[in-house]
């Protein structure tokens, strides 16, 4: 999970320079300290992003993201629940 993170953040980075926001909020070094809140502090990034307006390529790169993040905390939430 943790690779993923670094590899959508590194995906971002060109866009986020692109569109002018700034640096990606999460990090996967959040993942260490407590994984459930920061996994869902990014889909609630993804989510924020996605309710702007934005070209289609970027929407399309956030939404794929997404997607990814949403089925890693659902796993992430059944495997918490079997321990």
């Amino acid at each position: 999970m943790k690779k993923k993170m670094e590899q959508f953040g590194f995906e971002l980075q060109p866009e986020l320079g692109r569109l002018g926001g700034e640096e990606a909020p999460a990090s996967a070094q959040e993942l260490n300290t407590n994984p459930k809140t920061a996994l869902e502090g990014v889909l609630d990034h993804y989510g924020q992003a996605l309710s702007t307006t934005l070209p289609a390529h970027a929407r399309a790169m956030l939404t794929r993201q997404s997607v990814e993040m949403q089925k890693a905390y659902e796993e992430f939430i059944s495997l918490d629940r079997a321990a």
